[in-house]
């Protein structure tokens, strides 16, 4: 279920700012912003650092990586963000962020092989049937199941797509593609996300008339 974590909302930009000296950047350091860049990210951080780490929640990363990654996020735009058209920065944001989280993958994946004490066991999940839940408890849940059955680079678009509100346009650039793959996979995505709600449905149907 994604719900936002108490107290990142307040958090000040200021401390994502103060990052940058201890933080490796993903790219090489151009400049130190400017006055007026300054609080360029420092809106881009009170406009965006929801959608930013919503994102990265939905395209997998746990509470902590994604509050991770979304800090790393910013700390790029402040250091590039004379790079970045007025304007643009959400979709650079979340580009940073994509990037970030392929590379928290990367490392989790290694970690993982260097400490692979798996016992074969599955992990408990909680129940899917909307009776143990209620309202938009139960509507979030599902959706955050059926997003993670989704393959990642169908899963990105349509969280970019149907949950930000992105245009095809926007998520072309936002992740360097052309415009007709994001459309392929925005529909694949929806067709894919469709059986996967239907599937759930009718094993909640099943279990409800047993």
């Amino acid at each position: 279920m994604i719900d936002r974590p108490n107290g990142v909302h307040n958090k000040d930009v200021r401390y994502a700012l103060a990052q940058t000296d201890s933080l490796e950047p993903l790219e090489p350091l151009h400049s130190t912003p400017t006055g007026d860049e300054t609080e360029r990210v420092r809106t881009a951080f009170q406009r965006h650092f929801d959608c930013v780490w919503r994102y990265l929640k939905r395209i997998g990363l746990n509470d902590a990586d994604a509050d991770d990654g979304a800090q790393q996020a910013f700390v790029i735009l402040s250091r590039k963000i004379d790079r970045v058209d007025v304007g643009k920065e959400r979709a650079y944001l979340c580009r940073t962020a994509h990037r970030v989280a392929a590379d928290m993958r990367k490392k989790a994946h290694r970690r993982h092989e260097l400490n692979d004490d798996d016992s074969g066991e599955e992990p408990e999940r909680e129940s899917l049937n909307p009776e143990n839940l209620t309202g938009q408890r139960a509507a979030r849940q599902m959706l955050d199941h059926v997003l993670q059955q989704l393959p990642i680079d169908l899963r990105t678009v349509f969280v970019l797509f149907e949950i930000e509100e992105f245009s095809t346009d926007q998520i072309a650039d936002t992740l360097e593609l052309a415009t007709g793959t994001v459309a392929s996979r925005l529909r694949r995505a929806r067709e894919k996300f469709q059986n996967l709600v239907a599937k759930i449905e009718r094993q909640n149907e099943s279990r409800g008339g047993a």
